[in-house]
C-alpha cells in the first residue's frame, strides 16, 4: 500500500484565464491526483468528466490519458463498482473505447493506475440522474 500525504487536483479549462479556470470548476471539469502529474480526459458520450447527460441506453465511454510512469491499468467505474478494465498498455499513453447499455441511471467516473502506485480520479458523468 502506498502512502499518500495529500495530493492534487487537476482542471480542464478552456484557456489559462481565470474567468476560465473558475468556469470549469463550476462545471466539474476535475480529476484527482495523488502526486504525479497525470493527464487524464474522461467522457461519456462525448460529454466531459462532471456532467450531467439524459437517460440513454448506449453509453460510449472514452478515457484518454498521458502518465509521469507507464501506465498500468485503465479501471472504468459504474456507480462506484468496477465495469471494465484495460491491463494492455504499452507506455506511459492509453485510451481505451468502451461501450455499455444499460437503460438505468447511472454515474461513471475512471482511474488510471500508474506502475509506480501513482492514480488520477476523475469526476463522475451522471447518465438519467
Amino acid at each position: 500500500v502506498r502512502p499518500y500525504f495529500g495530493g492534487l487536483c487537476a482542471v480542464w479549462a478552456e484557456d489559462l484565464t481565470r474567468r476560465s479556470i473558475f468556469d470549469a470548476f463550476m462545471k466539474r471539469r476535475t480529476y484527482a491526483l495523488t502526486g504525479a502529474r497525470i493527464s487524464l480526459m474522461f467522457k461519456v458520450n462525448g460529454s466531459p468528466m462532471g456532467s450531467e447527460l439524459g437517460l440513454c441506453e448506449k453509453r460510449i465511454i472514452e478515457v484518454s490519458s498521458f502518465g509521469t510512469d507507464k501506465i498500468r491499468e485503465i479501471q472504468i467505474l459504474k456507480n462506484a463498482e468496477l465495469l471494465h478494465r484495460v491491463t494492455s498498455i504499452n507506455g506511459d499513453t492509453a485510451k481505451a473505447v468502451f461501450s455499455d447499455k444499460c437503460s438505468e441511471p447511472a454515474f461513471y467516473h475512471c482511474r488510471i493506475v500508474q506502475k509506480d502506485g501513482h492514480l488520477a480520479v476523475s469526476t463522475p458523468v451522471w447518465v438519467g440522474c
